[in-house]
């Protein structure tokens, strides 16, 4: 399968007949080569932990972990700058984040619980096709922090990793059946005899004077109702 890289970088490479691939950060001046099958590559899971929300600034993360051994820095590894912290760690293991210095890109993550393993980021794989294709995720963990969507009153699709409802044609029976109908809740419409033709100021503001007296007699005539209702009991 041919590569489909949508911000080309300067030896962006991929493909699913590929054993390697490569990562790159937004402003290109960070680049990595991984494995993207064999020994080195470990999984791809999706992780909904809080330390993945604050670290991403999102509501989950999409990581594939590799080798440190099998994965090599192509440029820019004097660009790196790292940060690390355990406060939001489940485990309570350090998290050191490396961190493109020009543009922000998270590019991988070391745990002090797993040594010898990048945690990288899917986002940051310059073949797109992998994406769905060798690196799809596999696993989807902390789901217990994403119960906004379980306690929704509009049942959302669930388009979780390994369950039953990802496919289109469901996501298009639920936009179907949840679809607002406009016709139901618009409360006035255009009166008949107003024109699809520009108007003129004077043409507005008796059109607007005209749908007020009619939106007022229909207040009225819902008030008489409710009186003589009154009355009747």
């Amino acid at each position: 399968m041919s590569a489909k890289i949508p911000l080309p970088s300067e030896g962006a490479a991929g493909g699913n007949t590929a054993e390697t691939a490569t990562a790159t950060c937004y402003c290109g001046a960070v680049q990595l080569r991984f494995p993207t099958e064999g020994d080195g590559y470990v999984e791809t899971f999706i992780c909904n932990c809080t330390d993945c929300r604050k670290i991403s600034a999102s509501a989950f993360c999409t990581n594939f972990i590799v080798k440190q051994s099998a994965t090599t820095h192509v440029r820019g590894q004097d660009k790196l700058t790292k940060f690390s912290q355990n406060n939001t760690i489940a485990t309570g293991n350090t998290m050191e984040n490396h961190f493109c210095s020009v543009c922000g890109t998270l590019m991988y993550r070391i745990s002090s619980g797993f040594e010898g393993l990048y945690v990288m980021r899917l986002g940051t794989v310059d073949d797109f096709a992998l994406h769905e294709g060798k690196l799809k995720p596999s696993v989807e963990q902390f789901t217990k922090y994403y119960q906004w969507r379980e306690n929704s009153h509009i049942p959302y699709p669930d388009f979780g990793v390994n369950r039953q409802c990802r496919d289109w044609k469901q996501l298009v029976e639920w936009r179907d059946e949840h679809a607002v109908d406009l016709d139901k809740y618009m409360v006035y419409k255009k009166p008949e005899w107003v024109e699809d033709v520009p108007w003129s100021s004077q043409e507005e503001t008796e059109y607007l004077r005209e749908l007020d007296r009619i939106i007022e007699e229909e207040r009225r005539k819902s008030a008489g109702k409710t009186d003589g209702d009154e009355e009747s009991h």
